[in-house]
């Protein structure tokens, strides 16, 4: 089964990318709120 392994590794990839996109989606949605709270 080496399909699998690579599989794998490629969801393992795609999952820390997720992580990484996750993060920057929370950063940005704190200045939004901040700059709603500001500007309202």
């Amino acid at each position: 089964m080496h399909l699998h392994h690579v599989y794998a590794m490629v969801v393992v990839r795609q999952r820390r990318r997720e992580a990484e996109r996750v993060a920057e989606d929370h950063r940005l949605a704190r200045l939004l709120r901040r700059r709603n709270r500001n500007g309202t």
